[in-house]
């Protein structure tokens, strides 16, 4: 996916996808070729496996599989719809979040390359727009994560610790327990920052 500028707005755009990971140096754009569709896929199952694991261990499986017979199957064909939908250049909304996770990835990536002011200010940026222009608990709880990500690279572990616990109460409220009990393992492995 690609970033364009929309009324002033960052949106992503569907139709656009990026080739490569950080590990293998720049990350090239370009438009999406029908070639791309299967590792398109893939990345969408890898990136949704630990909702529907947690959606798993919170409903049970008894009432999972009644509403996820087989979710990979249809997670992978709603990809395909969407990657081969004549309608795929089509801007999502300007209160969407696709905003959140446009700034957010970005800021992980940047915090990979070294780039921690740009980081911490893109990070920043996902959880304000997280919290102010979405509903999304998992969007804000995620977003808090990806700042302690970004602020442990930097060094400052106490402020790291802060966005955890900050995410951490958010999985309480909703109650979701695995999300909850991941975020804490995170809390405890933090080591304590040097004064």
């Amino acid at each position: 996916m690609a970033v364009r500028l929309v009324r002033g707005d960052l949106a992503l755009t569907p139709a656009v996808t990026s080739v490569g990971t950080v590990k293998d140096g720049p990350i090239a754009v370009r438009e999406f070729v029908a070639d791309d569709l299967d590792a398109v896929v893939a990345f969408s199952l890898r990136s949704w496996e630990p909702v529907f694991t947690s959606l798993r261990a919170v409903l049970s499986d008894e009432i999972f599989l009644r509403l996820h017979p087989d979710w990979r199957e249809s997670q992978a064909e709603s990809v395909r719809s969407a990657c081969t939908n004549d309608e795929r250049d089509a801007v999502p909304p300007p209160g969407s979040g696709v905003r959140v996770m446009a700034a957010a990835a970005e800021a992980l990536v940047l915090a990979h390359r070294g780039e921690l002011e740009q980081a911490e200010a893109l990070a920043r940026t996902a959880v304000a727009t997280a919290e102010t222009r979405t509903d999304n608990v998992w969007w804000q709880a995620f977003t808090h994560e990806d700042l302690a990500t970004v602020l442990e690279r930097a060094g400052r572990i106490d402020e790291a610790r802060d966005a955890l616990e900050r995410s951490l109460a958010i999985w309480e409220r909703k109650g979701c327990l695995p999300c909850a009990e991941r975020v804490r393992e995170q809390i405890q492995s933090l080591g304590r920052a040097q004064v």
